[in-house]
């Protein structure tokens, strides 16, 4: 895994039209340019898409949650109703913060990779996914290297050089189009 410093990568002989970057970020989602093509590295963590939330933050998405027949329980019933902003009264009937419903999003970029739980300091942590991202980078005719980002935030996995004679696409998107990305 490489945290690029502002490295030239020096590209292998022969009729190369594209890279292939294999990448995530940390500490949130990161602009930046490779190969002169702007890119947004995505965030290796949390979710990639999401109805519309009704929670107040996304932070029960990004940390251990164990259900609570199981030893080891971190979230109990009622401090997940302290972070839903729509709140239900079930005597009255009266719902209330339907106005603070997060919009639903899609994170539209080629998911290469997807892990299905974390490992730290106090061990496995379930049900956390964790992604690597595909980015293709098309080459002008005749590049023969690259400059990759001095960003600390960044993590590549692979750089791969590829011929490609054609480029394919999908005639339709193949999620919601309406739904804004983050």
């Amino acid at each position: 895994m490489l945290a690029p410093t502002g490295q030239t990568l020096t590209l292998p002989q022969g009729p190369y039209n594209r890279l292939y970057v294999l990448a995530a970020a940390v500490s949130g989602d990161v602009t930046t340019t490779i190969g002169g093509q702007a890119l947004a590295i995505r965030e290796w963590q949390g979710p990639v898409g999401q109805w519309d939330s009704r929670l107040k933050e996304p932070r029960q998405l990004r940390e251990v949650s164990v259900a609570p027949m199981t030893r080891g329980q971190t979230w109990t019933a009622d401090a997940i109703d302290q972070d839903l902003v729509v709140q239900y009264d079930a005597t009255t009937g009266i719902v209330k913060g339907i106005d603070q419903i997060r919009r639903g999003f899609v994170k539209r970029d080629e998911i290469a990779w997807v892990g299905t739980h974390r490992h730290g300091l106090e061990g496995n942590q379930p049900y956390i996914a964790s992604y690597i991202f595909a980015y293709a980078i098309d080459l002008p005719p005749g590049t023969r290297e690259i400059r990759l980002p001095n960003d600390n935030r960044i993590r590549i996995m692979a750089i791969s050089a590829a011929r490609e004679p054609f480029h394919l696409w999908p005639t339709t998107a193949l999620y919601a189009s309406d739904l804004p990305t983050r």
